[in-house]
């Protein structure tokens, strides 16, 4: 009988194996979670990218007009969008329906995801919104990209008197005409104005400074890709408490600019063209961005 022992490591030697194991960890595990970021945030600028494009194309084909926020009954500018993307089957069926978006009829259209409506770093990629207009309940699907028409009227007075706080979807005139702007409205310069559909992840959900404050449901079908969102953007402070602030994004969900990358967020400009900007930016230069005709002098320095 062979009665000799197997080799083995020691007490000690297997102290040394688990500690360099947990070392390696320590180096491998951040390191896979900084490449998910990365991938995240590409994939969410390749999104807004094609939500640039598909704007220029609907300029194409309507006299370098853009869409309107106030066109359609309640439909957001991403269903506008819909025919320039490789969603247009979507939009074909909710054109043929002739109804609202959130009759029964519509049920199935509106809980379809759209491929590029969501930001793969916001949370629960698979959650449906539910809420109520009128007489009609809806469960539909979601987006983290919501167009604004204008800086909000409740910061009016920290801007000068008569001053256009007006986003490129913001249409002409009263708020009742739902006229379109053009391209050519845009005298800020397009690579220097924001489109106007802007990062703001996670609605109906309340964020502030990365802590989740509250729930709620998609009353009027607030965060779902299929209504319009009726969001307009303000500086808030850093606490993501109150408002006019300092912070021009990431600090709260609440009509203002928030997405779950870490240190800034997608903007996509009038030209199409897409930028990472940090959360520190300057919020004068963030309103200065969104105007599409306020007068400032900006440069890509600025940004």
């Amino acid at each position: 009988m062979n009665t000799r022992c197997r080799p083995g490591l020691s007490r000690p030697e297997v102290l040394v194996v688990l500690a360099l194991g947990a070392l390696g960890a320590g180096f491998v595990l951040p390191a896979i979670g900084k490449a998910r970021a990365v991938s995240a945030r590409e994939q969410c600028a390749n999104n807004l990218k094609q939500i640039g494009l598909a704007s220029l194309k609907y300029g194409d084909d309507h006299g370098r007009a853009l869409p309107s926020i106030r066109e359609g009954q309640g439909a957001s500018i991403l269903v506008s969008l819909l025919p320039y993307t490789d969603e247009s089957k979507v939009g074909e069926a909710l054109a043929a329906s002739g109804k609202p978006w959130h009759d029964p009829a519509n049920a199935k259209i509106v809980a379809k995801r759209l491929s590029f409506a969501q930001c793969p770093a916001a949370p629960k990629p698979d959650r449906v919104l539910e809420g109520k207009i009128g007489d009609n309940p809806f469960r539909a699907a979601p987006t983290d990209y919501t167009a604004v028409p204008l800086i909000t009227e409740a910061i009016r007075d920290i801007f000068p008197p008569n001053h256009d706080r007006s986003t490129p979807l913001g249409g002409l005139g009263a708020a009742t005409t739902g006229a379109r702007a053009n391209y050519s409205d845009i005298t800020d310069g397009l690579s220097m104005t924001f489109l106007g559909v802007l990062e703001i992840a996670d609605k109906p959900n309340r964020w502030q400074a990365g802590k989740l404050t509250a729930t709620g449901d998609a009353m009027n079908g607030s965060g779902t890709w299929v209504a319009n969102g009726l969001n307009a953007p303000r500086g808030y402070s850093w606490d993501g408490k109150s408002f006019p602030g300092p912070c021009a994004m990431n600090c709260s969900n609440s009509a203002a600019v928030y997405s779950f990358h870490e240190d800034g967020c997608n903007f996509v400009f009038a030209d199409g063209s897409v930028r990472f900007l940090k959360k520190d930016i300057d919020v004068w230069v963030f309103y200065a961005g969104l105007t599409r005709r306020g007068g400032e002098l900006l440069t890509t320095n600025d940004f």
